[in-house]
């Protein structure tokens, strides 16, 4: 967020993965559940029969499409979209990309994967591939230093979606937190002698 408000962009946080709420309207909850908030901010599950399906956002794809539909597109002005796209993020941004491919790619865009997942379908447009090949990085979990080119051993000789280089961490929940600058330096790389300036919001 620090490094965004630096280079005076506007930041939008989906959570993909929350795709369920506390029906309030049921008093089974446990003891140990009646906080719902803790439900929110916890990766532990609630019991089943109090939670529901949150409507237009029942599953991750559905959320970010729903965001990108409602939020994005309708109310943002942004000229240049910068993605990065954690884990099963990456999936998401590229349902996103397939299914909004004229909205989004008729503007300049860049995209950081970190310790994604996502693929390359044989179906896929020409014009996502050659987005993917030139305008994406993927951060991968590795004890290398961040930002080295990572050689990736792919089945069925299938090459990786976009250029790929190390998070600087082998673990992968702390690999976006590894690479922020890196993914910075990949969104607005210096030019030769370059002063740096940054303006804080």
């Amino acid at each position: 967020m620090q490094k965004a408000k630096d280079h005076n962009l506007s930041v939008i946080i989906l959570n993909p993965n929350q795709t369920t709420s506390v029906d309030q309207t049921l008093n089974s909850l446990s003891d140990d559940e009646e906080n719902t908030t803790d439900f929110y901010l916890s990766l532990r599950s609630l019991r089943q029969p109090n939670a529901i399906k949150i409507p237009g956002l029942s599953t991750s794809r559905e959320h970010v499409l729903y965001v990108y539909d409602r939020i994005i597109a309708e109310r943002c002005r942004a000229k240049t979209y910068f993605f990065v796209a954690h884990s099963a993020g990456g999936d998401c941004l590229m349902y996103l990309l397939r299914k909004r491919e004229q909205q989004i790619l008729s503007r300049p865009i860049q995209i950081a994967f970190t310790d994604s997942v996502h693929s390359v379908l044989p179906c896929e447009s020409n014009e996502i591939v050659r987005c993917l090949q030139t305008q994406a990085k993927h951060f991968v979990a590795s004890e290398q230093p961040m930002n080295e080119p990572i050689e990736s051993d792919y089945n069925f000789s299938r090459q990786p979606a976009c250029p790929e280089v190390s998070a600087g961490h082998s673990k992968h929940e702390y690999t976006s937190g590894y690479c922020v600058e890196g993914v910075f330096e990949f969104f607005f790389p210096k030019k030769p002698n370059e002063e740096v300036i940054s303006t804080k919001l």
